[in-house]
């Protein structure tokens, strides 16, 4: 039953969108309490009813018209989301001179002592897992890296 429905909301909104294509189109709501009458409901071209609880089967006007304008939205593709170029996902070889570079780094500004590492460089390795980088990510960290470990002038 739902998907019927739903699939009904599809179809109305589709061919509300299409045809747009003729002319301007109106969507028409009732009032809370009592719809449209039965001479508005004639004067309409397509009927379309929202399903609800039928405990409750009346909508707040304002969330019936949300839930029309979102449909014509997805009917109209104009929440499509755009299409991305693939993803690179960083080498084993660049995560490591990205490990490299990064201990290499805090060595050099005294925040880790190499006699003492600790387990920095194991969540440091964890965190990059995580975080899934990208080949252009890596890079952008060698930069940025490489700026913070210039000598200051």
């Amino acid at each position: 039953m739902e998907a019927r429905a739903a699939e009904a909301g599809e179809i109305a909104a589709a061919e509300a969108f299409a045809a747009t294509s003729d002319g301007p189109v109106a969507l028409v709501f009732g009032n809370e309490t009592s719809g449209l009458s039965n001479d508005e409901l004639l004067a309409c071209q397509r009927l379309a009813a929202i399903p609800a609880n039928p405990e409750y089967p009346s909508l707040n006007l304002a969330a019936a018209v949300q839930v029309a304008c979102y449909e014509l939205a997805i009917a109209a593709s104009a929440h499509r989301v755009s299409d991305r170029p693939p993803r690179t996902p960083a080498t084993g070889a660049e995560l490591e001179a990205l490990h490299a570079r990064l201990r290499d780094v805090l060595v050099a500004s005294g925040f880790l002592d190499p006699a003492e590492p600790g387990r920095l460089d194991e969540r440091m390795r964890r965190l990059a897992a995580r975080v899934e980088l990208e080949t252009e990510e890596v890079a952008i960290l060698h930069g940025m890296l490489a700026a913070l470990a210039k000598p200051k002038e």
